[in-house]
């Protein structure tokens, strides 16, 4: 029989490589796939250790309790949209927190082999990255998919790879492994995203400067570090900044009617009906598949109407482009007490990193490094893409779980 581990590791590997690949444009739900695989393996976890697995599992539970809710509020007090795809929006937005959950809580880990194997997949995405921008011309759109992809894959492969380099001690034995861990990342500047780039900063600055309990103990200098590299980042991404929410939003208060606003102005306005989404319908928002999710494009929500998107280009039903352009607005669907969850959630993560940080000093350095910059990852493209409902968050999401399942005490050998 499988170890538990060895049925999560092939997962893992499936979702780095071809899944990273696949799920660009040929084989979009590779994602939701390897979510159902971890649910069928928490399943399987259940029917061999009962009740010990289902009370391990409790915060799965109360996901699948809120977002219940959510379906019914959706469908009885909202009907914004149908009840297909307040179902299929809910099977989107449940899917980056599902691996974390049964990651962590069932102490899931990585084979030594399945980590060989995977340090050769991150080698063999980059590869392919290159045979797509040489085949695309290295132009916006490359014959895969958009060329925002190529970033997204060398983050998560250049942070994998430094993962599966370090030791039993937490360090890199090779410099070898750290320079190729580096070139995989470098490598992701060609994909020429503003957002890349602040991520590829920050994660370089913390490989170089980061020091056990830096975050702990904050003096000036430490302050003005922090203020340097933000600094340095926001210059790295300030023409995206400029044009989405600067110029974007000042051309739309100048504009005399919403029909003016053209297509560098529907994310503003995303964020600016998101707002007020959330104080029209306090405190639990305009429920599922109504608002800047993909269901609520692919079958026009009623909700665009009301606040006039209808007419905007790239939000209207005719041309629904620019309406699943951000994750955070589509947070306006659950309102202030979704939100109060979401940001439980991080907490939540942070808090067992933060202890091993504290506790396990410079053997837990690297992990630390590679968690933060995952969330850093995912933070900063929330702002201006879903890659945390795609399979770029979703492999994300499995590796911030086994940086802190490592360390879990719970068994994590058992049959199933």
């Amino acid at each position: 029989m499988l170890s538990k581990n060895t049925f999560f590791s092939f997962i893992f590997l499936f979702c780095l490589f071809p899944g990273q690949i696949i799920s660009c444009n040929i084989f979009k739900s590779a994602d939701e796939l390897a979510c159902l695989f971890m649910l069928f393996l928490a399943g399987l976890d259940i029917y061999k250790n009962g009740w010990a697995t289902i009370r391990r599992l409790l915060p799965l539970w109360i996901l699948f309790a809120i977002m219940s809710f959510y379906v019914c509020y959706s469908i009885i007090f909202c009907s914004f949209n149908t009840p297909l795809y307040v179902v299929i929006d809910v099977v989107s937005q449940i899917k980056p927190f599902v691996p974390y959950i049964i990651i962590y809580c069932l102490n899931l880990r990585l084979t030594g082999w399945a980590r060989q194997v995977g340090q050769w997949f991150c080698i063999i995405n980059v590869f392919f990255m290159a045979i797509f921008y040489v085949w695309g011309g290295g132009r916006q759109q490359l014959p895969f998919a958009h060329i925002a992809y190529l970033g997204t894959i060398c983050m998560i492969s250049g942070l994998f790879y430094l993962y599966c380099s370090l030791d039993d001690r937490g360090k890199i034995p090779a410099v070898r492994d750290l320079g190729i861990a580096f070139f995989i990342l470098s490598f992701g500047l060609l994909c020429g995203r503003s957002k890349y780039f602040g991520q590829y900063i920050i994660t370089i600055c913390l490989c170089l400067f980061y020091r056990p309990g830096l975050f702990h103990n904050i003096s000036f200098k430490h302050i003005l570090l922090v203020m340097g590299v933000l600094t340095i980042v926001v210059m790295a991404a300030w023409h995206k900044i400029e044009y989405y929410f600067i110029q974007g939003a000042m051309d739309m208060l100048e504009s005399e009617s919403i029909d003016e606003v053209g297509d560098s102005y529907a994310r503003p306005m995303l964020y600016v009906t998101g707002g007020q989404i959330l104080l029209d319908y306090f405190p639990f928002g305009s429920g599922l598949a109504s608002f800047a999710s993909y269901a609520s494009a692919d079958h026009y929500s009623l909700l665009y109407y009301d606040y006039g998107l209808d007419k905007v280009w790239g939000l209207s039903p005719y041309k629904t482009d620019f309406i699943c352009d951000a994750y955070y607005p589509t947070l306006s669907q659950f309102g202030v007490f979704g939100i109060f969850w979401f940001c439980l959630f991080w907490r939540w993560v942070f808090k067992p990193l933060n202890y091993f940080d504290r506790t396990l000093g410079n053997s837990y350095c690297f992990k630390y490094i590679i968690s933060i910059s995952l969330i850093v990852f995912l933070l900063i493209e929330s702002i201006g893409s879903t890659q945390f409902i795609q399979a770029a968050g979703f492999q994300a999401i499995m590796l911030l779980g086994l940086l802190t399942s490592g360390h879990n005490s719970q068994n994590s050998t058992s049959k199933v």
